[in-house]
């Protein structure tokens, strides 16, 4: 018999309830030409589940377009009139027992010890760093490929993405269509900075960042050129290798007033406002994409390459003074470390150790916490979140936790 606290429990919104209800519902995306069919089951109280139900069936509506009141619309109202019926579906009482079963085992094999140990690693009998230096991600290489690649950029790509979004400037009356030209503009050179960068194997993100913001200046500037030469009837392309007379002549304009925003004039302080906006766009969107923040990779601060896998530890219970044992990592004190069985668990400290192929003495340890818990879909799910900052670890300490790998 499952738990009945877990049994009349709805995995929504938590609140007890005797007729907790499973629905299959059709996600269908149609195409015309091809149609991706797909089943879910969502589970859940009446209430919630009316709510799910109406919400998936008005999100189909375009997805599924032609087939939503064939399939979509009859099998969201066969699932609504199925949730008046007394008590739990059947199909819960099996997901619940399935998920105890599951727990059942993930306590039965933490209590157990691995039936083959894990093979002897080595460990390095010298190293560089003692025990709980912190990790600082080095810099990286940028190498001449990148800033050959970034100059071939600057003079080829960006003369024609400046001139194409001069055009739409100019000629097209819709604003909106304006503003959309120069994100697409601006974010098309941050992401080609991005795939230099990447195809280039640079790894410097300072390098990254400086080229961005190099080439967010010169795409102003040749946009600012490519205005000013169509206004001109294609005169004096002259201007982009004369900044001072580029300047007057944008001057010049904005203090006469132009005829560019409807049928009113458009003046000086408004102009240079526009202008002012367009070069903060043009130089801080490619910044911005070029610094998203990416997944981490650990670099060797030595020789720069990327620290592989060396292997894991998982501590079964997390430790009763979390912050004690942060502090005994970064220091590289392992006590609590020690006390606790390495066994897998429901909620779980994993501490990985990371190696360098060329150095051969650097290790690195990233703990993370993990907490299992069971999802709406009634399926065991992992939440991760870093428990401690990498730290330099020594020959020593890598050992000991080789050794306490195998046991």
């Amino acid at each position: 018999m499952p738990d009945a606290e877990r049994l009349n429990r709805c995995p929504r919104c938590g609140s007890r309830c005797e007729n907790i209800k499973v629905c299959k519902i059709l996600r269908i995306t149609c195409l015309i030409a091809a149609v991706d069919w797909r089943e879910a089951m969502i589970a859940g109280c009446p209430e919630c589940l009316r709510r799910e139900l109406k919400k998936l069936l008005w999100n189909s509506l375009l997805p599924a377009n032609l087939l939503w009141p064939f399939f979509v619309l009859p099998a969201t109202l066969l699932a609504r009139k199925s949730l008046n019926k007394p008590g739990h579906s059947p199909e819960w009482r099996t997901l619940v027992e399935g998920v105890e079963r599951n727990e059942a085992e993930i306590a039965a094999n933490a209590a157990q010890n691995p039936a083959f140990p894990a093979s002897p690693l080595p460990a390095a009998t010298n190293t560089r760093h003692g025990h709980g230096t912190p990790y600082r991600t080095p810099d990286g290489k940028c190498g001449k490929g990148f800033l050959l690649a970034a100059v071939a950029w600057a003079l080829f790509v960006l003369p024609a993405l400046g001139f194409l979004y001069a055009l739409v400037n100019f000629f097209v009356p819709y604003i909106a269509v304006v503003i959309a030209a120069l994100f697409v503009f601006a974010a098309l050179n941050g992401c080609g900075i991005a795939l230099l960068a990447k195809w280039c194997g640079c790894h410097s993100r300072r390098m990254e960042c400086l080229a961005a913001f190099a080439l967010g200046v010169w795409s102003v500037y040749l946009a600012w050129v490519g205005w000013i030469w169509i206004l001109n009837d294609f005169w004096s392309l002259g201007l982009i290798f004369d900044p001072l007379r580029l300047g007057r002549v944008i001057g010049f304009l904005a203090e006469d007033g132009i005829r560019g925003m409807g049928e009113r004039l458009v003046g000086a302080w408004e102009w240079y406002g526009y202008w002012a906006l367009e070069a903060l766009v043009l130089i801080l969107t490619p910044v911005a994409i070029v610094r998203k923040p990416r997944t981490p990779e650990l670099r060797c601060d030595r020789c720069g390459r990327e620290l592989t896998h060396f292997f894991s530890l998982r501590q079964r219970a997390l430790p009763p003074d979390p912050l004690r044992l942060r502090e005994e990592l970064e220091r590289g004190t392992f006590t609590e470390f020690e006390a606790l069985p390495l066994r897998n668990g429901n909620s779980y400290l994993e501490t990985e150790i990371l190696h360098c192929p060329d150095c051969r003495d650097d290790y690195v340890a990233r703990t993370v916490a993990v907490a299992e818990r069971i999802d709406s879909s009634c399926r065991p799910s992992a939440i991760r979140v870093l428990f401690a900052p990498p730290v330099h670890l020594g020959a020593r300490e890598t050992a000991e936790l080789s050794r306490r790998r195998r046991q």
